[in-house]
């Protein structure tokens, strides 16, 4: 079975993880404070996405799609404000026959643009 808490990625500025409980503050403020950055690059964020209650559910849907083989939803952790989701990477529809493929979705918080954050 595929372990949550193994997915981890550190990078000298960075942590890439699944979130988890605990998360749920801290995902809803990173889509309240970037909202009219982000959406008019996005499709219409679902009203959950801004909650910490929308939040506790959104979270063990993201882990069941990863445990399922079907996701892998990142979020990015400033290493300097761990507690601060600084940015999204979505790897979703994730299918291995015939061959792998995925979609990609990204995001960066305005406060982390132009500093190579997504390079």
């Amino acid at each position: 079975m595929r372990s949550p808490e193994k997915v981890l990625i550190r990078t000298a500025r960075l942590i890439l993880r699944l979130p988890k409980r605990g998360d749920e503050g801290a995902m809803a403020r990173y889509y309240c404070d970037n909202r009219d950055y982000l959406q008019p690059l996005s499709p219409i964020f679902a009203p959950e996405l801004f909650t910490v209650r929308g939040w506790r559910d959104r979270i063990d849907a993201t882990l069941a799609e990863y445990r399922s083989g079907k996701g892998l939803r990142l979020a990015l952790f400033s290493r300097l404000e761990p507690a601060k989701v600084i940015g999204i990477a979505n790897f979703t529809m994730i299918t291995i026959f015939p061959t792998y493929v995925c979609n990609l979705g990204y995001s960066i918080a305005w406060s982390g643009q132009g500093q190579g954050l997504m390079t």
